[in-house]
């Protein structure tokens, strides 16, 4: 069977934009990232958000970014800031009454947040 990829042009066009930067500067994030774009849906997966604040406790002050759907099970404590291709409505509201800040990849490469404040979470 043929390998697809994803049928939104925005998708494609941003995962091109991630494979630029990673031969840009050179840091592998970038390529994993752009990668994680063109898989299928299903094997994307998905994180909970007391997976989340879990992390953010460990990884204080450093940004999570995470190939996965981001979903609202759990309670955030932390403020955080956390890069995700997808988040459902009620992950979004949990993470901004907590304090924290939703970023795309998009913003994450053109911002130039530096690769070792970053922390990816598979």
């Amino acid at each position: 069977m043929k390998k697809t990829g994803p049928t939104k042009e925005s998708t494609r066009k941003l995962a091109i934009f991630l494979e630029k930067i990673a031969k840009k500067r050179g840091k592998r994030i970038w390529k994993i990232l752009a990668e994680s774009l063109m898989k299928q849906r299903r094997k994307k997966g998905e994180i909970n958000i007391w997976k989340i604040n879990k992390l953010s406790t460990k990884f204080r002050d450093k940004i999570l970014v995470t190939t996965q759907k981001v979903l609202a099970s759990g309670t955030l404590n932390n403020k955080v800031i956390i890069a995700a291709p997808a988040y459902s409505k009620t992950a979004k509201q949990k993470i901004e009454k907590a304090g924290g800040k939703i970023i795309n990849y998009k913003e994450l490469a053109e911002n130039n947040y530096k690769e070792r404040d970053m922390i990816l979470i598979k």
